[in-house]
């Protein structure tokens, strides 16, 4: 199940100033699965061309039992275009990250992960499902799992026009070997393009939820 337009955009607006805001949101615009997004490193964020690149993933078998895996095929290490207000969100989760690791000390794992605890440590899946959930709530959302965040990425640039190989692409579906072996440069300009249309889509959304809301008032 998706979220459409507006119910992401409500999701969007309630998630500002949330502790996973830049987490969620880059979820929700990349399409990337839950382990590849807690897996992802800095050095896989691309800040000059404004893409990430997913190469590993986190797979939690239980609180205790958290492992680093390779993605899932071949085909799932790919670049991912994002758009100014996503590296905004990304560069200022890591100006508070590094604040954390000072707080932290000695104690921090520094394993060079975007996403972490407070001691630097993968984050605790079970502890995002419950926040996850408790937004859907708040925003009186249905009650989607996190995988629908990227079913609504994939949704919602369909609706948009986005050619369907693209958004595979940008999922790491079957089918795009040949397209990064051969037709990287034309996947890339229109990665961003359908990256700047989802953006498009949910910034007009929320305008227009919060017209309402102001004429409700």
């Amino acid at each position: 199940m998706a979220l459409d337009t507006e119910q992401a955009a409500r999701l969007v607006q309630l998630l500002q100033g949330h502790e996973f805001e830049p987490m969620f949101r880059l979820a929700l615009a990349a399409g990337i699965r839950p382990g590849e997004y807690t897996g992802l490193r800095w050095e896989d964020v691309d800040w000059k061309s404004k893409r990430l690149t997913v190469r590993q993933g986190i797979w939690q078998v239980s609180r205790s039992d958290v492992r680093v895996i390779g993605v899932k095929s071949h085909r799932s290490e790919r670049p991912i275009s994002l758009v100014d207000e996503e590296i905004a969100l990304l560069r200022d989760h890591r100006r508070q990250q590094a604040a954390l690791q000072l707080r932290a000390g000695a104690v921090w794992e520094d394993r060079g992960l975007v996403f972490t605890n407070d001691r630097g440590r993968p984050l605790d899946q079970y502890r995002l499902r419950r926040s996850f959930y408790a937004l859907l709530r708040a925003a009186e959302l249905p009650k989607v799992n996190l995988y629908s965040l990227r079913r609504t990425m994939a949704s919602i640039m369909h609706a948009l026009g986005v050619p369907p190989k693209v958004i595979a692409s940008r999922m790491g579906h079957a089918d795009t070997q040949v397209l990064f072996k051969h037709y990287i440069r034309e996947f890339e300009a229109q990665d961003a393009a359908a990256a700047e249309s989802m953006a498009a889509a949910i910034r007009e959304a929320r305008r227009t939820g919060h017209r309402h809301a102001e004429g409700d008032c």
